[in-house]
């Protein structure tokens, strides 16, 4: 027997039996009604789900495009930094950004890594009223993060400076230590394109081989919003 004479035989006996009881024929269409419309849902979920996945990847697309291969990004901060040749970069997994150049083993007796500079950021919820204050309080825990124990420490400068378009202030020391390299260590902070401070944390070996100085304000200088900051 043809399937649908299959069909067409159960609904006639369906409404012989509700013709019988009284009731009127069944309404088979508003069966399909919320079949219908859930798979109508169902299609425009769907929809709704590849459209915002086309936008998340264009956006990130126009993110990397907007991104220099010569530039490390700091997420956390919104906030790129140039790349001095010859270093190496990456954005962490909390989004700040680190650079490093020159690694060698830090002694002897251990297979630690050291480098002869770091620059590191990082965000500060800071309480401070201002980008000099936030700089200042920093300052010390760079010096520490980077060398260690501090015996003593000359300030060097301590000015305003304008990073990507925004007011803030450096803080740079000459630093000595009671085991290793004397080195510059160095705070930036200015006013985050997200919120608080963001910081950024410099640490040169004072070493014939090590980059210059001057590195650092050139890195300073090179310090843009990233894709998506607003100024």
């Amino acid at each position: 027997m043809d399937p649908l004479d299959q069909w067409a035989i159960r609904d006639a006996v369906e409404d012989g039996t509700r013709a019988a009881l009284g009731l009127p024929k069944a309404d088979r269409g508003s069966l399909l009604k919320p079949l219908a419309i859930g798979c109508a849902g169902l299609g425009a979920l769907g929809a709704v789900v590849m459209i915002s996945g086309w936008l998340m990847m264009i956006h990130d697309l126009a993110g990397r495009k907007n991104t220099p291969a010569n530039a490390v990004v700091d997420s956390e901060n919104k906030i790129t930094l140039p790349l001095p040749s010859g270093w190496s970069g990456e954005t962490g997994v909390a989004g700040v950004a680190h650079m490093s150049v020159g690694p060698f083993r830090c002694s002897q007796s251990s297979s630690d890594v050291c480098h002869l500079a770091v620059v590191d950021t990082r965000h500060a919820e800071s309480k401070s009223k201002d980008a000099k204050h936030a700089a200042e309080a920093d300052i010390s825990a760079a010096a520490e993060a980077s060398y260690g124990v501090i015996m003593r420490h000359t300030v060097l400068k301590s000015v305003p400076v304008t990073v990507a378009g925004r007011k803030g202030h450096l803080v740079r020391w000459k630093i000595k230590v009671t085991d290793g390299p004397a080195g510059y260590v160095q705070s930036v902070a200015f006013p985050s394109p997200a919120r608080g401070f963001a910081i950024i944390r410099f640490g040169f070996d004072d070493n014939p081989i090590a980059p210059k100085v001057s590195v650092m304000d050139d890195i300073v200088a090179g310090v843009k919003l990233s894709s998506g900051a607003t100024h």
